[in-house]
């Protein structure tokens, strides 16, 4: 599994956006922080 995190500005708030490559698969997950 491979995952990055990601720290972006959305609305003056900081997010983290999380990429999971599962079964070649990529997921995104984005977490309010």
């Amino acid at each position: 599994h491979k995952i990055m995190c990601e720290h972006l500005q959305d609305e003056g708030q900081s997010c983290c956006v999380v990429c999971m490559e599962v079964q070649g698969k990529t997921h995104f997950y984005r977490f309010l922080k």
